[in-house]
């Protein structure tokens, strides 16, 4: 028989079994739908975490406490050391020579009338149009002596937050209201480096460093501090370092961390994960080979005496034992195909839970396919090994 024959003999075993042959494929369909789904949202997720990194500035680095990635019970119930100020960092600029420039920023969240829409304010000073790679767009950034005077201005970056909270980007000279104190609009501006990830509901302001201290006190700050270039970071950094031990009498209360540290954390995070639901996936797998193995050993229990009149016609072994294989890998085929696409629709349904764009990794749908084959020839080799094994006039005489 050639293969066309065995395909068409298998099918019409399929359709007159059809409860038999979805039972046996549900195993296989649920265990490709969870691996399509992990690895379309863990590359869609890695992919996204190399994009936030690289767009907060490859040749930007972090000053953060020295136990920053390293919690423990001690560290998190020390006392914090005193907080860097902006004599400091004047220091560490002045003191490396691979340094570009230093600046803290100051971060407060104001609510407004508009729910669910907030308004994240940055405190900063003039340096931070240069760490950030800032574009003015309308009117200026904030100066030296906005930050001197402590003026209550502000400057908003341009996104379609602005636009769905105002209706329309707010004119040069208007004021914006922060939970009942008021701030004149200087500028509209574009940032390209230092953005975190875009929200349609949060609307970015930036007020002077000065202001946000006397208005609100002692609130969060971040440390960024950028390299004369991408080649020099790890100089930079060694500098920084030194330049926060001299600061602070030789103890290492603070360090600099590269973005790359944040990225590496995030993978391990993703693939600890990733890892998890695979083996999850594959042992549904493993579940439904074994299922499909049990269905194709009483199938050929039940069709001993057909295998002995096609034997008895002129069957070879090979013919017998390709059928049952084919019929095995059929099986398996049709649950994974099917896998593939729940889990290509699964993931559209997920990403946006996650924040991610939704994208369709065609790795995971060929991952699933293989998978699929490879399931379905191991579950059908030993079933299609013992039916072409059968003795043709025993088969026969079988009731």
């Amino acid at each position: 028989m050639n293969l066309r024959d065995l395909f068409y003999v298998s099918w019409q075993t399929f359709k007159a079994h059809k409860l038999r042959t979805f039972l046996s494929l549900i195993g296989i369909f649920i265990g490709i739908a969870v691996l399509v789904v992990v690895m379309n949202l863990s590359q869609i997720a890695r992919e996204k975490v190399a994009e936030f990194v690289s767009r907060m500035g490859i040749e930007t680095f972090r000053i953060d406490y020295s136990f920053f990635g390293n919690v423990t019970f001690e560290t998190a119930t020390r006392e914090l050391p005193r907080r860097l100020t902006l004599e400091d960092l004047q220091f560490i600029k002045r003191s490396c020579p691979h340094v570009k420039e230093v600046c803290e920023v100051l971060f407060l969240v104001f609510g407004t009338e508009r729910e669910p829409f907030v308004i994240n304010a940055m405190g900063v000073t003039s340096d931070y149009a240069s760490l950030a790679d800032v574009r003015v767009l309308k009117g200026r950034f904030i100066n030296e002596l906005d930050v001197n005077l402590g003026r209550e201005v502000c400057v908003i970056e341009e996104s379609p937050a602005v636009y769905n909270l105002f209706g329309r980007m707010p004119a040069i000279g208007e004021l914006i209201n922060l939970e009942g104190n008021f701030y004149e609009i200087i500028g509209v501006v574009k940032r390209n480096k230092l953005i975190y990830p875009e929200r349609e509901n949060v609307v970015e302001v930036f007020l002077p460093y000065s202001t946000v201290f006397k208005k609100y006190g002692h609130v969060y700050g971040e440390v960024y501090v950028s390299a004369l270039s991408s080649a020099v970071v790890q100089l930079a950094m060694e500098e920084v370092d030194k330049a926060l031990l001299t600061l602070f009498n030789g103890k290492q209360e603070y360090k600099s961390f590269s973005h790359s540290i944040l990225l590496k954390e995030s993978l391990k995070t993703i693939n600890f994960f990733s890892t998890i639901l695979l083996v999850i996936s594959l042992l549904s797998l493993l579940v439904g080979s074994i299922g499909i193995m049990n269905v194709m050993l009483i199938s050929v229990t039940e069709r001993t005496s057909e295998i002995g009149i096609r034997m008895a016609v002129g069957a070879t072994r090979r013919d017998i034992f390709l059928q049952f294989l084919i019929e095995s890998v059929i099986i398996c085929l049709l649950g994974g195909l099917s896998g593939v696409g729940i889990g290509a629709i699964a993931t559209g349904f997920t990403v946006p839970i996650f924040r991610l764009e939704p994208r369709f990794e065609y790795l995971g749908a060929m991952a699933g396919t293989l998978f699929s084959t490879i399931v379905g020839i191991l579950a059908g080799i030993f079933p299609a090994v013992k039916a072409s094994k059968l003795n043709p006039s025993e088969a026969l005489r079988y009731e």
